[in-house]
């Protein structure tokens, strides 16, 4: 690195903390505090030393420095006090900590999977020693960095990719020297130098610039640099500059200030490394980066405080008056807007494209409620299954005898053939949204096919939730009907492609399997088959007395599979594209039926494809007993009677309508029972995820929302049997009382994969609104014990935190819980959406169990209270602590960061948005109107859902409207029911729009998990079922909304849907208060609203407000409630308020 030596770099030393660390790391590694101390070896020059501790085990002198965020490093200068322990330069090796730096470029990872990229953690990683040089010099030793490279990150691919590519200094949070020698050393200076220096600089910061009568008395620290100097700006008589740099003020109409000269930053790209200034005062406290000075005044409008460069007296005005842009905030715009609709989101995001969904682009499930097997269904009409996917456990795979770990059925027509892998060759839709049965068609040179498909039980169909085993055996049943749209006679074929590919043969109508295809010859190409010891039967063909079956070789369209492939690493050059060998033209590897049609004749054929591999004789067996017509009829009622059970709603959005009536049984097939436990396990997907806790909430919780209370209780049962099981993945002490997802092989438990800390409180709060949903008493105090030791768990962990700095001033985290996983990042922080949803929990069970009167109540409460007050302080020192940030309109608000002992934002989307602050809403910390909440909705709308690095490029001219309002993946943040919470009904409705818009395929009523590279291109298994019940918890709440003590009736419905001849109709619909039945019509034109709500039964709402609302935006002019005059309502909110109300209530609006 080359140095200035007008310029000389920081000494990061003076913003670090001073340590030692034991050898290991994660929840093993020890801190031991390090001090300067006076000199033992001193006689006549008493300084202040520092005195690194001996480690036996690497037989070094050890000391280091960490920091709260990660530094660029460019050398360390170390001098010692006395030659008698100057070691050798040799023996001093500079090591840094590394967990994941250099991380890659951002471009390198599509879109906004930039994210998922990980960050610098304080426990977890390795020490690396620091290559370079040294130069020693008498009694200091001044070391520097070579290029960074494979000597010291072994990872190739990590450097090449590596957004600091061959930098000569080294990001991280913590420094140590490890001296080697008998001798200890004694270092009367210990310098870590940054690749940044300090250049003086001026600022003025007035404060009181919005008139306000307001005590600023105060004081200014700074970060990263040093003060130099301050004088007071327009003090007045009784305004005090103090020596110690504090000052006493008090502001009345014209705004004072102070003016400072001080020392910043200048040259690293490090956010840590960065100079902030932060005022304390009696009225409020703030940051701003000295960064941002250059590029004009920083006003806080919300504060009344102006930062700026010097400026003469009369022109702080004037400095406002420049910084204001004219543009106005995204969230202030949205309420000018005419209200968000389907119709609007769906033409201006561009719809998800089937084939853009990797690996297999859009699929469905086709399954059976709580059952393991599940076959996929593409858009192409291909079925296939996977093992992996299916999460095979136990016995599951001695079920299956398939050539590979998956299986694929490929459907191609023609000759020749055509798979149909592109868009829009073909189209799919559902039989009935309720109804899991799908039909694919598509064209084929004037010939139609139809595919019907659908899975069913063997032997069924059985119902759960106490039914089902989970290893029950399910099969695929497929009707195709092939029509000619032509006159004329036509020959069609239809090639049935199973892959990884297997010698098939023949037996009447039934396939079998006689040997998988593989390598010939390793060194040129060729085929053989590996002969199975009894063939294996794949399927049924039903000709219905048609046509002609034969198995031939697939000689075009096939696909060679990893199955199939060869270790090609000794015959690939560089520059060389490895190619596939040909397919197999002598083996029969193809299913083909070829019929011939007149003109306009249509002929029907069917398949039963089972899951489970049979033999000949078992398969004719299973073939011989099932019916397609019987089986869809049994399946179409069994699921019609599902959906019938549950609550039943009507909307005049039929898209939305649609919804509702899909993810519920999506939800009971992404379920699955394991036969030996009888535990149900509630998966982040039906395919690939395992289960998540935070994720199986949002399912549990529809069904609770729905009515389906039995469904729910068994799927909580397992969490509540599974207490304790597993530790958090963290810093935490002890696994008991500890809620977090595991998973059964068996009847086994097995650790569970993802570790998320949102876990705990997630569960916590779903087991309380279960209570809260059923009204089941019994079961609240069956599940009492258990809902306390999640309690406890947290009241005994937090303890670890609850710490003061060596001052007396509490730590940053102080009362919070130990450091750990959040959700798919893995970096160990202080999180506040941790802790926010472990406080929600805490406080909705205290209130659960005061409602059965359980003697822990009040306890639990005022111990969530008191840990709630924590949380808010933390909160609010990091929001302090944080520098502010610029909204379109020129003016800076504050900043809410998502965790502790940051300056600042976290890296990407899924931190800073997805699983930021907002979060302290749902968990009850802050109240959805508190101005922190405000600051939080505007920068999320402005700052980051619209912006490259933390949520997705918009054209802000065209579609700042339908492209934004949402995070990447939506159903992660609930910002729609915060702006639902706070009255903002434009905003809520169209984060509502914008969320089913971005993520919906409409065809077959799946949500992509979040088009991550891009709108348009989906990304994650299905069924996200997750994502899908979440988005309905939105749906519910904007239809049903509980408030305390109050119900609000229909808070979120938009307005279109009060037009004429409109119909809003809910019945059994679950709340805190009982089941709801309602419905909404617009009975004239102009609009007479007619409203009959049936109140719930279980518990009175003290007020009931009913939201009615013109489709043109009139007033109220008046109301009437069972036929008599009622003049309880409020005209600008659009609400009729029933008080105490324990009848019907018949509601008439006239505007």
């Amino acid at each position: 690195m080359m140095k200035n030596p007008d310029k000389p770099p920081i000494n990061l030393t003076e913003w670090g903390q001073a340590f030692d660390w034991n050898d290991t790391q994660r929840s093993g590694m020890t801190y031991f505090p390090l001090h300067p101390q006076i000199n033992p070896q001193a006689i006549d020059d008493v300084g202040m030393v520092w005195l690194p501790v001996w480690h036996p085990e690497s037989g070094t002198w050890s000391i280091g420095f960490e920091w709260d965020e990660p530094r660029e490093v460019a050398g360390v200068e170390l001098v010692y006090a006395d030659a008698a322990s100057l070691p050798d330069p040799r023996d001093v090796r500079i090591l840094y900590w590394n967990s994941h730096w250099p991380t890659p470029m951002p471009e390198r990872w599509q879109g906004a999977r930039s994210a998922w990229i990980e960050t610098e953690d304080p426990r977890q990683g390795q020490w690396i020693w620091a290559r370079g040089d040294v130069n020693a010099g008498g009694l200091t030793q001044a070391f520097s960095f070579d290029p960074l490279d494979i000597t010291e990150i072994k990872d190739d691919l990590r450097l090449e990719w590596a957004e600091e590519y061959n930098v000569t200094y080294r990001k991280t949070l913590k420094v140590r020297l490890a001296i080697k020698g008998n001798i200890r050393p004694v270092l009367s200076s210990v310098k870590i130098q940054g690749t940044a220096h300090l250049e003086e600089q001026a600022a003025e910061i007035r404060f009181g610039c919005l008139g306000a009568q307001e005590n600023w008395s105060g004081s200014l620290q700074i970060t990263n640099g040093s003060i130099l100097a301050l004088e007071p700006v327009a003090f007045q008589a009784g305004d005090i500059l103090n020596p110690d740099q504090s000052w006493i003020c008090q502001t009345a109409g014209t705004p004072k200030g102070i003016r400072v000269n001080f020392q910043m930053t200048v040259g690293s790209r490090a956010p840590g490394d960065q100079t902030l200034l932060t005022l304390r005062s009696q009225t409020r406290n703030l940051t701003f980066l000295a960064a941002d000075l250059a590029s004009g005044p920083i006003w806080i409008k919300d504060y009344g405080v102006l930062a700026s460069r010097p400026l003469p007296d009369a022109d702080w005005q004037k400095a406002i008056g420049q910084v204001q842009t004219g543009r106005k905030p995204i969230y202030s715009r949205v309420a000018e807007e005419p209200e968000q609709s389907y119709a609007r989101a769906a033409a201006e995001i561009p719809p998800l494209d089937v084939t853009k969904q990797a690996p297999f682009g859009r699929y469905t499930i086709l399954g059976w409620e709580g059952v393991r097997q599940k076959f996929a269904l593409r858009y192409n009409g291909e079925i296939f299954a996977d093992k992996h996917l299916v999460k095979m456990a136990g016995r599951d795979a001695a079920k299956v005898r398939w050539a590979g770990n998956s299986i694929h059925f490929r459907f191609g027509t023609g000759d020749p053939v055509d798979f149909r892998q592109r868009k829009d060759a073909s189209r799919q839709w559902m039989l009935a949204p309720q109804l899991p049965v799908y039909l694919t068609q598509w064209e084929d040179r004037e010939i139609e096919f139809t595919q019907t498909a659908f899975g069913a039980l063997i032997n069924g169909p059985v119902a759960g939730p106490d039914g089902i085993a989970g290893d029950e055996d399910l099969a695929a049943l497929v009707r195709l009907k092939i029509r000619n749209t032509t006159e004329g006679r036509k020959k069609i074929v239809l090639s049935l492609d199973i892959t990884p590919a297997e010698e098939l043969q023949l037996e009447g109508d039934d396939l079998v399997a006689l040997g998988r295809v593989a390598p010939a010859e390793s060194v040129k190409d060729g085929w053989k088959v590996q002969t199975y010891p009894e063939p294996r039967y794949r399927l049924h063909f039903d000709q219905k007395g048609q046509g002609r079956l034969k198995v031939q070789p697939l000689s075009e369209g096939g696909i060679i599979t990893s199955a199939m492939t060869i270790d090609r690493n000794h015959f690939t050059h560089f520059g060389d594209t490895p190619q596939e060998p040909p397919l197999t033209t002598a083996i029969a590897n193809a299913l083909t039926y070829e019929i011939e049609l007149p003109g306009f004749a249509s002929h029907e054929i069917d398949l039963l494809i089972p899951f489970t591999t049979y033999s000949l004789a078992g398969g004719r067996k299973i073939a011989g007993g099932l019916s397609f017509d019987r089986k869809l009829e049994e399946v179409a009622a069994f699921w019609q009677g599902f959906h019938g059970r549950g609550a039943q709603v009507g909307l005049p959005d039929p898209i939305l309508e649609s919804f509702l009536k899909a993810v519920p049984w999506h939800i009971m097939m992404t379920a699955n029972r394991d036969p030996d436990s009888g535990n149900y396990l509630v998966p982040a997907g039906s395919y690939a995820y395992d289960v998540c806790g935070n994720e199986a909430c949002m399912q549990i919780r529809l069904l609770d929302l729905l009515g389906y209370h039995r469904h729910a209780e068994k799927y909580l049962d397992t969490f509540i049997r599974t207490q304790g099981a597993q530790m958090p993945d963290g810093n935490f002490t002890s696994a008991e009382g500890a809620l977090v997802a595991v998973n059964f092989d068996a009847g086994e438990m097995a650790l569970g994969v993802f570790g998320y800390n949102l876990d705990h409180g997630c569960l916590m709060s779903c087991l309380a609104d279960h209570y809260f949903l059923s009204g089941d008493r019994d079961w609240l105090r069956r599940a009492a014990p258990c809902l306390i030791q999640a309690c406890e768990f947290v009241f005994r962990e937090r303890r670890a935190t609850m710490l003061a700095d060596e001052d007396g001033s509490r730590i940053h985290q102080y009362g919070l819980l130990p450091m750990g996983h959040l959700e798919d990042n893995s970096e160990w922080q202080y999180w506040f959406a941790v802790n926010g949803q472990a406080c929600g929990g805490i406080l909705r069970i205290a209130r659960a169990l005061a409602d059965i009167g359980h003697p822990e109540a009040a306890r639990l409460e005022c111990e969530g209270k008191a840990y709630r007050q924590d949380i808010r302080a933390a909160v609010q020192r990091a929001m302090e602590e944080s520098p502010v940030v610029q909204i379109p309109d020129g003016s800076y608000i504050p900043h809410v960061p998502t965790r502790t002992a940051i300056r600042g934002r976290d890296w990407g989307w899924f931190r800073e948005a997805g699983y930021g602050p907002l979060h302290l809403v749902d968990g009850l910390v802050l109240d959805p109107n508190d101005e922190k909440v405000t600051w939080i909705l505007n920068d999320q709308e402005d700052n980051l859902f619209v912006s490259r690095n933390y949520g997705r490029a918009v054209d802000l001219e065209k579609y700042w409207f339908s492209r934004g309002g949402v995070t990447i993946q939506a159903n992660v943040l609930n910002n729609g029911l915060a702006y639902l919470a706070r009255g903002q009904t434009a905003h809520a409705i169209r984060a509502l729009y914008n969320n089913i818009g971005q993520h919906l395929y409409p065809d077959v009523m799946v949500f992509s998990e979040h088009p991550v590279a891009e709108l348009g291109s989906g990304f994650g298994p299905f069924f996200k079922t997750p994502d899908e019940a979440q988005f309905l918890v939105w749906l519910r709440n904007y239809l049903v909304r509980e408030d305390g003590r109050n119900l609000w009736i229909c808070p979120g419905a938009p307005r279109q849907w009060y037009a004429y001849g409109q119909t809003i109709k809910v019945s059994g619909l679950a709340s805190a208060f009982g089941e709801l039945d309602f419905y909404i019509e617009c009975v004239a034109d102009p609009a007479i609203l007619h409203a009959s709500i049936k109140m719930p039964t279980r518990r009175i709402p003290a007020e009931t407000y009913v939201r009615l609302r013109h489709p043109d935006g009139r007033k109220m002019r008046r109301v009437l409630v069972n036929g008599k005059d009622y003049h309880l309502f409020d005209k600008e909110q659009e609400l009729v308020i029933l008080r105490d109300w324990q009848d019907t209530a018949d509601i008439i609006v006239q505007f």
